[in-house]
């Protein structure tokens, strides 16, 4: 297909269109190569070719916008190049990639000895696997079916972390039960990272059907929790509390789960205490880790809803 792209330079400004939408990282190395203090690049003018990826996002088909483009997975890199012959002649153009050179493998096992078909999935972004509830498309990153023995293997991956999941497919008119997300995985440029992932059979928290917290209390630079546990604890079950700070919760990729900046300890059955916390904007969850990984995956773990802190409370108890 073709499509119009133009350029407009003023003085020490260049100004670019793009027939559709172009991503972050594309853009940013349209910036640096183009030789001017002002590089502007506006997108979706002219026409409408859907979204145009780098190179590598593209072969590895990971993201969304790779998912979704219409086009082949150099078309972004011919665009960048296109328009900064437009500006620069003398510009240092993207060059093309070699998989074998520039992106890396996964190969990995997964023990797991419960039910099931057992697929294993990679994401770009720390959250879990969108299934798709109607009217939303499912958005599963790339995921394969997991071998008889646990193997399983991803190739054209490019460098960075990726996070891996794992699901199982009990019954194939249900959507996947979710096992654990997160994983992080770093893959290197030339070389194969392997990973081995454990998997308990059997879930703890069986009984427990809710977790909530009924009430807080800032005493001071403690914050004293109740909680308010729905069902039978059993003696496995570990209910954990974690504090984190407010504005990473909001944060689209989840990392936050991987570091709580304080541990509820136990003071009765349904009393919880945080020491030494300084005035903050806080969120405070309590939870059950199902599946004994230590990390907090929504979707998986039992996990009571968030309750939030404002440095506004601490400041009224401690005046």
């Amino acid at each position: 297909c073709e499509a119009l792209i133009q350029a407009l330079i003023l003085n020490n400004a260049c100004i670019c269109t793009a027939p559709g939408e172009v991503t972050s990282d594309l853009g940013i190395e349209f910036q640096k190569r183009a030789g001017y203090e002002y590089p502007i690049l506006i997108t979706v003018a002219n026409d409408y070719l859907g979204y145009f990826v780098s190179e590598l996002m593209g072969i590895e088909n990971i993201r969304y916008e790779a998912q979704g483009s219409f086009l082949c997975a150099e078309r972004g890199r011919l665009l960048i190049n296109s328009l900064l012959t437009l500006v620069n002649p003398k510009a240092e153009l993207l060059k093309e990639v070699n998989p074998d050179r520039d992106m890396g493998n996964i190969e990995g096992v997964i023990e797991y000895e419960g039910e099931g078909e057992l697929f294993v999935g990679i994401k770009r972004d720390c959250n879990a696997p969108s299934y798709g509830e109607p009217p939303a498309a499912p958005f599963l990153g790339r995921r394969t079916k997991v071998s008889n023995n646990g193997y399983f293997k991803f190739d054209r991956v490019a460098p960075g972390i990726v996070y891996l999941y794992a699901d199982v497919v009990l019954n194939k008119k249900t959507r996947p039960k979710l096992l654990m997300w997160g994983e992080p995985i770093r893959v290197e440029a030339g070389k194969t990272t392997k990973i081995r992932v454990k998997i308990p059979k059997d879930f703890c928290g069986k009984y427990i059907e809710e977790l909530r917290i009924t009430d807080v209390l800032v005493d001071g630079y403690s914050i004293i929790c109740k909680l308010n546990i729905k069902g039978k604890v059993q003696k496995d079950d570990v209910i954990k509390g974690w504090l984190f700070r407010l504005k990473d919760v909001y944060s689209h990729h989840k990392t936050f789960i991987y570091h709580p900046l304080n541990e509820a300890i136990k003071e009765s059955n349904n009393t919880y205490v945080f020491n030494n916390v300084l005035p903050d904007d806080y969120a405070i969850f309590f939870w059950v880790d199902v599946n004994r990984n230590n990390r907090m995956e929504f979707g998986v773990d039992i996990i009571s809803p968030m309750k939030v802190l404002y440095k506004e409370n601490f400041i009224s108890k401690t005046d």
